[in-house]
């Protein structure tokens, strides 16, 4: 059974090094870099480096596949990330989300800075996308 107080030393090594947020927030990533980050570490802390670096490998090499099925005009496809069906939602540019369309090179219709909106089926139309994703 794991103490406080040995619950506090297991968060002291899966943060990351430069937070400033502190070792808690450190383990709520925010951009897909620190998604990698936060798997590699966990990794080490149970003993699977290696199966994390093939699954983190994995994920970068899908992502790539994705983006090259896209076109390469220089702009990504308008697409609509749908977060939650109701009420509406959308991933937003300020969205982990957000980074994982870029790198495939997808276009977000939303243009909020926040990570997260609501949004309604008559924006869409409006939105003009090309893709459609949930």
């Amino acid at each position: 059974m794991y103490t406080r107080q040995r619950l506090v030393a297991v968060e002291r090594q899966v943060a990351f090094p430069d937070s400033k947020l502190g070792s808690r927030r450190s383990l709520l990533p925010k951009t897909f870099e620190e998604v990698v980050a936060v798997m590699e570490r966990l990794a080490v802390l149970v003993g699977r480096s290696n199966e994390a670096r093939e699954e983190v490998a994995g994920l970068r090499k899908r992502l790539m596949a994705v983006g090259e099925r896209l076109p390469q005009d220089g702009e990504g496809r308008p697409m609509f990330f749908e977060v939650r069906a109701e009420p509406l939602t959308a991933a937003a540019r300020g969205s982990i989300a957000q980074q994982i369309l870029v790198a495939a090179g997808a276009e977000n219709v939303i243009k909020s800075e926040k990570g997260i909106v609501q949004s309604n089926s008559e924006a869409l139309p409006v939105a003009d996308c090309d893709l459609y994703l949930v």
